[in-house]
């Protein structure tokens, strides 16, 4: 039997050390970790472990809903693995289908990951709702911050007064993108 595990966190901000701390604990002989969203199907490193496993092996995860949030998704997945001979450890929800617990466990944690999702859609679209009820602005406010303000209206007398070239400008008033400088030209109804 090899133990597998399993590590993925949804941003490229978010860190894997609680995960991989808990698995480290647990003990694995190999670990595959990954930063995608648990609504993306196409998960590279899963599909690498999920190739990797055979009957009587272990995957390990920190929580169930590192393999995906969607009943559907974990659900069809559990049944494969179990079809295959494969067991899951979910260390944190305290799941191990090797157990017959385990399963019952497993198919309703599942189950509260997707409703959890589904209930953080409906309070976006009930902010949406009560924004739109009150005549209020969605998105991004229009326009630039005070700090970007300040940097279109130098970019503007740089580029028109003292003619100085877009990449010149960038290095003067430390600006990362070409976009970026053109983008305040426009808005300060320069012709580019």
């Amino acid at each position: 039997m090899k133990v597998f595990a399993y590590a993925r966190v949804s941003t490229k901000g978010q860190r894997f050390d609680a995960q991989l701390q808990d698995l480290l604990k647990f003990g694995y002989d190999e670990v595959f970790k990954e930063k995608v969203s648990g609504r993306v199907f196409k998960r590279v490193e899963l599909d690498k472990l999920l190739e990797k496993v055979s009957a009587g092996d272990l995957i390990v995860v920190w929580k169930i809903d590192r393999l995906g949030r969607s009943l559907d998704h974990v659900f069809r997945l559990y049944l494969d693995l179990k079809e295959r001979g494969i067991a899951i450890v979910s260390i944190r929800d305290g799941i191990d289908t090797r157990v017959p617990l385990g399963d019952i466990f497993s198919a309703f944690l599942s189950k509260i990951a997707e409703c959890d999702f589904f209930s953080i859609k409906e309070r976006q679209r009930a902010g949406i709702d009560a924004r739109r009820a009150k005549d209020l602005p969605m998105g991004r406010p229009v326009g630039l911050s005070k700090d970007n303000e300040a940097k279109a209206e130098l970019a503007k007398r740089l580029y028109q007064q003292d003619g100085l070239s877009v990449a010149e400008i960038m290095r003067r008033i430390n600006i990362g993108s070409r976009a970026t400088v053109y983008k305040y030209l426009r808005l300060k109804g320069v012709e580019i």
